[in-house]
């Protein structure tokens, strides 16, 4: 979901090890930056059209990692007697993780964005293209569930599709502001959003 916005804005690059570094644990890490061994980027090696799609996936990284924690939590638990208190808390963390990922699975991203448009509309008030897409999602239409595009819509009407954005011409671009006329743009994102991959 993106404000109304007739003007395109500067493409925001996900650095996956920053991303890595920062939010993943240290099986997180050996697990996903092999996907990125060859050089390709974060958009390429994750790359879903529907929603059942990115579940699926997404149960399998879970399982991946969680076989993972068992064998560290298998091999530190055999070593116990030895382990110093830094170490101790190592395995804990190692404990509390793996009983996350059994206990959880994967965000409802239909739910979610519903209730961002409904926060929108408690903050901004309403607009048609609130209205259509807020329908869209609650009535299960495909146009707007199972997509990889952002939908762009001006007056509650969907006028255009596009993967990338700031990658648009200029000519495209304006074709479809004119075609806007005096509504303007509303840009919505794809239910899964980059925030989603950061599990990988």
């Amino acid at each position: 979901m993106r404000h109304d916005d007739n003007k395109r804005k500067p493409a925001n690059r996900i650095d996956v090890r920053r991303i890595l570094r920062e939010e993943s644990s240290p099986v997180q890490q050996a697990s996903a930056m092999d996907s990125f061994a060859a050089g390709e980027s974060f958009e390429e090696s994750r790359s879903y059209k529907t929603i059942a799609d990115y579940e699926r996936a997404f149960r399998k990284e879970q399982e991946l990692k969680a076989a993972d924690l068992r064998k560290m939590i298998k091999l530190m638990e055999a070593y116990e007697v030895d382990l110093q208190p830094p170490n101790l808390k190592v395995l804990q963390g190692f404990r509390k993780e793996l009983e996350k990922i059994n206990t959880s699975g994967p965000p409802n991203l239909i739910e979610r964005r519903i209730n961002d448009l409904e926060d929108f509309i408690r903050e901004n008030g309403t607009n048609a293209n609130v209205q259509t897409a807020l329908s869209g999602y609650k009535a299960g239409d495909p146009t707007f569930i199972d997509r990889s595009e952002i939908l762009i819509m001006a007056n509650g009407v969907i006028i255009g599709r596009t993967k990338d954005l700031e990658g648009m011409d200029d000519e495209e671009f304006d074709r479809l502001v004119a075609q806007a006329g005096p509504h303007p743009l509303w840009f919505e994102d794809p239910l899964i959003s980059e925030e989603d991959l950061r599990w990988c």
